[in-house]
Formats: C-alpha cells, structure tokens, sequence
C-alpha cells in the first residue's frame, strides 16, 4: 500500500517502488515509457451498458462554497464503513457546465470498477466546474504554463472538506485528470503540497518552471500523445524532463501520434487505476 509519514511525505524507497510498479505495468500494456515503440493499443470500447451501470454508483451532490457558489459532484463509495482512499476526478474544459452529468463519462465512471476491491476501494469525487478550473500562459499563442483559473478556489474547498471528513483515509488522497482538470490537478499539488499521494493525469499544461523544485517528492504519471498540439507535447516532455534532473521522479508514458485526448483503452482500464491507488 501506498503510504505517507505523519508530515505528509513519501520516502523514497516507496515513492521509487511505485514508480518501479508504474514502469512494470507500462511494461505489460500497450503504451510507452518515456520513448515510443512500434505496438499500438488495442482500441477498448465502452459497452452502453457498463458505462450505464457504472454511473449509478454515483449519487448527485452539490457543495457550496464560502463565497455562496455551488459547485456540483458526483459522488461513489464503497459500502464497507472505513476510512478509504480518495480520488479525486477532473474533467477538461469539454465537460465544463452545471447539469452534473457531462462530467461523469467514461474517463469517471470507470473508477467505479473499484469500489468493491476489498484493500483499496476508494471513495471517488467528480466535481463539476461552469467556469475553468486552470487557466493557460501563451507563448506565441500556444499553451506553455498553467495558472489556477477562476473555479480553482472552489475545487480547493472542496478538496479541504472530503480531506477532514473521518471516512478518507488522508494518507491516501490521489488525484486523476485530463488537459485542464490535469493542469488544475498539478495546480492543487502546489497549493497542498504535503496532501496528495500521488496523480495520474493526462494530456495536461504544467506550472511555470519556477515551481518545478515543489513536485520533487510526488509521485506522478503524465500520459501524453506526442501529436497532441492543443496542449503541446514539447511543453510537458520538457518539464518532465527538467523536474527529474531537478531530483524529481515524474514518470512520462508517451502515445506515438495520438493527439489530444485519453489513449482509447486507458478510458476504462482499471489497471493503470489500481495501480495509483497502490
């Protein structure tokens, strides 16, 4: 099992045993550890019905902030009563609204094939922002650093609130998100550095480079396309690459000539989901 010391960090051994495990199942799927390679993913489609029966694990919830605002989520526990992990799940901007539906496609849903793991079922969090929760710097017009965008305040309060709550385990709060919801994600491990274990997030925008030496002692699996030219993929195979001559231990998967978006089978395998989580 993953764990934290009482101030909230991993040791190494155990932060370089799960990069080891990331490495390892890497090694098993169809997807590229830090360099490409001629196999390609088998497309894994979602079945209607699974994706259906997966939502309905999640019941509707609305937050409301200290400012008044309300911030809507959807919420899935495990039935048996113990202080479980927590992930918490960040949709890009395509998902941004009120309805407290679009966020929870197949990227959140799949989560629910967890639930009844009975070590590491967790309680998993889907919020749901109208407004960006990360906000882009340009340089010559494309996105080169990522800032907290004008949601990003609410989804720290929210965070904050499920962290006290004595049924999450507070060792043991993870982090999952695509391009925006996984620049907000980056954005949240600065803002509670000795708080998240670790991420998994997809196809996101980095912080200012400046910020680079606070992720030195977190865990954390970037999955990029290398065509991705939305959120360029040179930004963040730089970043990554200056965070570990930094010290850092990021890990980067990179998917040959996928654009921007999550590689088909990685929607809803529960694998690389289980092993954040472990």
């Amino acid at each position: 099992m993953l764990s934290r010391n009482l101030q909230g960090w991993l040791s190494m051994p155990k932060q370089l045993a799960l990069l080891r495990a990331w490495g390892a199942l890497a090694a098993a799927a169809p997807l590229v550890l830090a360099a490409p390679l001629p196999a390609q993913p088998v497309a894994q489609s979602v079945r209607s019905a699974d994706l259906a029966a997966w939502q309905l694990r999640f019941e509707r919830k609305a937050f409301r902030t200290r400012s008044g605002d309300t911030l809507p989520y959807r919420l899935a526990r495990p039935a048996r009563r113990a202080p479980h992990p927590l992930v918490l799940v960040l949709h890009g901007s395509g998902a941004m609204g009120s309805n407290n539906e679009d966020q929870l496609g197949p990227f959140a849903a799949a989560w629910a094939q967890l639930l009844d793991d009975p070590e590491t079922a967790p309680i998993i969090l889907v919020p749901q922002v109208s407004r960006r929760s990360a906000d882009y710097i340009l340089c010559a017009g494309l996105p080169c650093a990522s800032r907290p965008g004008p949601s990003f305040d609410s989804l720290l309060q929210l965070l904050d609130s499920f962290a006290s709550s004595p049924a999450v385990d507070r060792n043991r709060i993870y982090l999952a998100g695509f391009s925006m919801g996984g620049s907000a994600a980056l954005q949240l491990a600065l803002a509670r550095p000795r708080l998240i274990a670790a991420m998994t997030i997809f196809a996101p925008v980095p912080p200012p480079r400046e910020r680079i030496a606070a992720f030195k002692r977190l865990p954390l699996l970037v999955v990029h396309g290398d065509a991705d030219n939305e959120n360029p993929f040179k930004v963040m195979r730089g970043w990554v690459g200056r965070l570990n001559r930094a010290g850092g231990h990021a890990t980067l998967w990179v998917r040959p000539q996928m654009g921007h978006q999550v590689p088909d089978y990685m929607l809803v395998d529960p694998a690389w989901r289980r092993q954040l989580l472990r």
